[in-house]
Parts: structure tokens; sequence; C-alpha cells
């Protein structure tokens, strides 16, 4: 099991893909921490790689990501910190 936290930022976000960033890592288990911070206590690795997976994804391209959002079109990651290691 690990310990995971993820932490981003974006700008020229409305708020809407913020939202839909935190939508999507609370399906993943994880929970806000802080502003635009997440952390999953005790995950496995093959759901921390599926959930990351999909994390991954959506950053790429979060319009296709979050077809019903509007997301704005100056919306981009200002930067995206990513940590995990064994649960003690």
């Amino acid at each position: 099991m690990l310990r995971a936290f993820v932490r981003f930022s974006i700008d020229g976000d409305d708020g809407s893909l913020t939202t839909s960033m935190r939508g999507l890592l609370e399906q993943c288990g994880f929970q806000r921490i802080g502003t635009g911070a997440y952390e999953h206590a005790a995950v496995r690795v093959q759901d921390l790689g599926a959930a990351l997976a999909e994390f991954w994804s959506a950053v790429s391209d979060p319009a296709a990501a979050f077809p019903t959002k509007s997301i704005p079109p100056g919306a981009s990651f200002d930067h995206i910190w990513i940590y995990s290691g064994a649960v003690q």
C-alpha cells in the first residue's frame, strides 16, 4: 500500500477545470487536504497507476476528459506535484 499526494495549480481557470479535476481525484479515492492538494492515505499500486493514468489523460486534453464542462480555452496547468511512498 502507498500513501499518495497530488498537488496542482491551474492558470486562467474560472473554477470549472479545477472543480472537474477535484471530482476526478475524489472518484479515485483522494481527499482534498488544501487548495489544489489531495491525499490518498492507503492506495494499492495498481489503483494509483489507474488513477494517475486518468489524471494525466485529463491534463493532456481537459475538453475531451470533461465534455459536458465549459473549460476556459486559456486554462493551463501551472504546476503538478505528485508524491507517493510506502504507508508507515
